[in-house]
């Protein structure tokens, strides 16, 4: 599946607090949290996205989406937890 067909899929997604993609949404934020600066996100985007788990919508999974493929993509961020939630967010989409 490319890119615009998975950004096309978060508009039909099931999402609850208790599936598995709000579960990965919430790990790839958390990890992006931890690494700040480091990866080039601000803290202040990181937390606009941490609001919007709490009532995750299709809009904000496919802006959550993008910042999964940005990590995946990345040469210059090398820390492997983050770009393993980043894969595994992809993945949960894919399969949902």
């Amino acid at each position: 599946m490319n890119n615009e067909e998975l950004m096309n899929k978060c508009e039909t997604c099931q999402m609850n607090s208790d599936n598995e993609i709000a579960e990965v949404c919430a790990s790839l934020l958390n990890h992006a949290k931890e690494c700040g600066e480091d990866i080039g996100i601000d803290s202040d985007q990181i937390d606009t996205y941490m609001g919007m788990l709490d009532s995750l919508k299709p809009k904000d999974l496919r802006a959550i989406l993008q910042l999964a493929f940005d990590i995946d993509r990345s040469t210059t961020i090398k820390d492997t937890e983050l770009k393993r939630d980043a894969s595994r967010l992809i993945r949960a989409i894919e399969r949902s």
